[in-house]
């Protein structure tokens, strides 16, 4: 039981609290934005991005990117989010891997996590199917965390990938492998 509550102790103390689901949301947000081309004005906006190859403030969505932004405008607003842009740093312990995604994820309010991975090595992908770049793994012990948001039937999960040692991030990107209890030795959430 204490090894029960200390492993989601452990888990708890190193989700991404300090990067709050705000943040994480504006950053994706903002992702795509950026990789519309659009230049920003704010500090966060310009540190975080760095305005190379903007083309301006005016830029083209396709219909899934903008559905993608206005979905995330409204899980910001029913959130009652307030990011300052004043200040000139994110705090998301993935942010060097999501530069490298394809599919951009969605945060989700509500986390649950995996205590102590027992699957064998799995690879992380930087879209929702096996032939996108790998970009991280899984590996036997792990604490994996869910807290990106998914559609219904969509067998792909974006986690986030914790040292079963420490509160120390390892990895993240898009699971393809469907979990059950059988897959960890805990859960959480």
């Amino acid at each position: 039981m204490m090894r029960r509550l200390l492993s989601a102790l452990l888990l708890a103390a190193s989700t991404p609290a300090s990067a709050d689901v705000c943040d994480d949301l504006w950053f994706t947000r903002n992702q795509i934005m950026d990789r519309a081309g659009y230049c920003f004005r704010t500090p966060l906006g310009q540190s975080v991005f760095d305005n190379s190859g903007c083309i301006g403030e005016q830029v083209s969505l396709n219909a899934q990117a903008r559905r993608q932004v206005e979905d995330i405008r409204a899980r910001e607003s029913a959130l009652g989010c307030v990011v300052d842009t004043k200040r000139r740093n994110l705090d998301l312990p993935d942010i060097a891997i999501r530069w490298n995604l394809r599919d951009l994820p969605v945060a989700d309010e509500y986390e649950s996590g995996c205590i102590g991975w027992l699957e064998p090595v799995t690879s992380l992908h930087s879209g929702r199917d096996s032939a996108s770049a790998i970009v991280g793994w899984i590996e036997p012990g792990d604490n994996v965390l869910y807290g990106h948001w998914t559609a219904d039937n969509d067998p792909w999960l974006f986690v986030t990938v914790w040292s079963p040692d420490s509160p120390r991030f390892k990895s993240a990107g898009w699971l393809g492998l469907s979990t059950n209890e059988k897959s960890c030795r805990n859960w959480a959430g």
